[in-house]
């Protein structure tokens, strides 16, 4: 029995990946991967990884590989929450006896940086600039990798760069289903996938906003910006943020950038 953890990271179409892989919980489990039902009504397993994160311990993955094991499947796990484990060792005793396959997909550091912000302003009630995001956040990729490489089997560790361009149809679904192993489709819903990043004014105007709302009227914040850049497309789109900021990214990152070319 083999045990797959897509680990992120955020911002490399993960909802699209969660999404899609909910959709087909069926079509997965007759291709031998049992993707569990998540216990938070999402798409993913954020709450096995918070439950990890909150009391150290194995019993919450434990139980997803029993489930795993009376459907004779190998287990399919997905959550970005995964990769900001501090202690790996609840995951390392529950997988231990199995093989063991770790996905990752990374970003570029800028337009991992512009997007990260773009949707912390768009979803949450944040009110930093970009340059103040970018001091408060710095996330080298690396760390994150040399841990979890430590949970994967010695070839089991499976690190993409994630660029829309360089995916096969274009499309971060069909990406992970080859990773998989799985060539027939046919059977597979792929749903429309729409996930706009606001900029321009109006990315402006909610962190603006943001000042004035309670964390309960976030959802319906971000529900609202979103119709109006649905409307407008000028208010979607990357974030344009100059080359002296994209230069001082680039020399924040560098040693990563080296480490992971």
């Amino acid at each position: 029995m083999k045990a797959i953890i897509h680990i992120g990271l955020n911002k490399t179409g993960t909802s699209s990946i969660q999404r899609f892989l909910h959709e087909n919980r069926q079509q997965l489990l007759q291709h031998g991967y049992y993707y569990p039902e998540p216990q938070d009504h999402s798409c993913a397993h954020h709450a096995v990884a918070r439950e990890v994160e909150k009391t150290g311990k194995s019993d919450p993955l434990n139980a997803l590989v029993s489930e795993a094991k009376r459907h004779g499947a190998d287990l399919l796990l997905s959550s970005e929450h995964f990769h900001t484990l501090k202690d790996l060792s609840p995951i390392r005793k529950s997988l231990r006896g199995l093989k063991r396959e770790v996905v990752v997909y990374v970003r570029e550091h800028t337009r991992y940086m512009t997007s990260w912000y773009q949707q912390s302003v768009q979803s949450q009630v944040f009110t930093s600039t970009f340059p103040e995001f970018i001091q408060q956040f710095s996330k080298p990729h690396m760390p994150v990798l040399q841990a979890w490489k430590k949970i994967a089997d010695r070839k089991g560790m499976f690190i993409k760069g994630y660029q829309r361009e360089n995916l096969p149809e274009g499309d971060v679904r069909h990406d992970f289903l080859e990773r998989l192993g799985i060539s027939d489709r046919a059977d597979f819903n792929f749903s429309e996938d729409s996930n706009l990043s606001i900029t321009g004014n109006l990315l402006l105007a909610k962190r603006i906003l943001n000042n004035f709302l309670m964390q309960s009227e976030c959802l319906e914040a971000a529900h609202e910006v979103t119709r109006i850049a649905e409307k407008n497309g000028r208010y979607t789109g990357t974030l344009n943020i100059g080359d002296e900021m994209i230069n001082k990214i680039y020399w924040m990152y560098e040693e990563d950038r080296k480490a992971l070319r």
